[in-house]
């Protein structure tokens, strides 16, 4: 599907791929996507909070969270106990139930106030008094002495800075706002004409990108970084990356797993990584190219 652009080179929004829909909440009529398309929508942000204030949404999130983890259900449920000095109701994590006994500061304070220390604490004071005692004498620490002469002018040095007194910076007298210095938009030697703002075609979807990810046994084929460990670095899945950089080319041969560090490298330097990858998955998968261009009806091409 071939996107449309106006004069101004904006996109035109295709009206086959929206549907009127009415907001849950406040029954207002919205333009809405059809692949975004759930069972409750809402028309804004405003909506959707007071939806999720109300004792069905809650009723709705306990049932998922008793289906998927049980574990973090009994966890996260709130009991309520009593206060063991103004004996005042109060709720607390279920979690949390054997250690809580107090409903505020102020009575944890009262509890404490003229009581002594239990034997728990007391043996750690004197554990930590075994550590800072040596043979019977005090480790040497720096309290209540000076610092060497030597010691002084070292620390002086790392401390003062490059500029000396009557130095004139650089950025003085300059206004930024005229000449800023921030590079951006087409002045970037990686500009190409605003590839970035064009939208993916719809067969782009999650479950091609699952199998692509699938297909390269969920690895990044650059760097060797696993799926599991990049979600625990980056907090994301691998990326889809486009062999020749057109987005319009959704093609197994032309699309690889990557991590999304080897992904902003790969911006950089695009002939030799079209290339690159594609001498790769020649070698693992047995893919065929031509002139940087996938080959996939043999016979129409006269081959020897």
């Amino acid at each position: 599907m071939k996107y449309q652009r106006d004069e101004k080179g904006r996109f035109i929004k295709n009206p086959e791929n929206f549907e009127k829909v009415k907001c849950f909440v406040c029954q207002k009529e919205f333009e809405r996507r059809k692949s975004c398309l759930y069972k409750h929508t809402f028309c804004s942000f405003g909506c959707y909070t007071k939806y999720s204030q109300t004792e069905e949404s809650k009723k709705i999130k306990r049932e998922l969270i008793k289906k998927i983890n049980p574990c973090k259900y009994l966890t996260q449920h709130k009991i309520e106990l009593t206060c063991q000095i103004c004996q005042k109701p109060f709720k607390v994590w279920n979690g949390r139930k054997d250690i809580t006994k107090f409903c505020s500061r102020e009575c944890y304070y009262k509890y404490r106030t003229g009581k002594p220390l239990s034997e728990e604490i007391v043996k750690k004071m004197r554990e930590d008094a075994k550590k800072r005692f040596a043979d019977g004498k005090q480790i040497p620490s720096m309290l209540h002495k000076k610092h060497k002469p030597e010691t002084i002018a070292k620390m002086k040095i790392r401390n003062s800075t490059h500029f000396e007194r009557g130095h004139v910076p650089f950025n003085k007298n300059k206004n930024y706002l005229e000449e800023p210095r921030i590079v951006h938009g087409e002045k970037i030697h990686t500009f190409n004409n605003w590839s970035s703002l064009e939208p993916y075609t719809e067969e782009f979807n999650r479950f091609f990108k699952e199998f692509i990810r699938q297909r390269d046994n969920l690895t990044c084929i650059k760097c060797g970084l696993f799926q599991d460990d990049c979600i625990k670095l980056y907090k994301r899945k691998l990326d889809i990356h486009h062999i020749d950089y057109v987005k319009e080319n959704i093609l197994k041969e032309n699309c690889c797993a990557l991590c999304i560090r080897c992904h902003g490298e790969v911006n950089t330097n695009r002939p030799h990584w079209t290339k690159f990858f594609q001498s790769l998955l020649s070698e693992i998968y047995d893919y065929k190219y031509e002139n940087g261009n996938v080959i996939l009806n043999y016979e129409q091409l006269n081959l020897p």
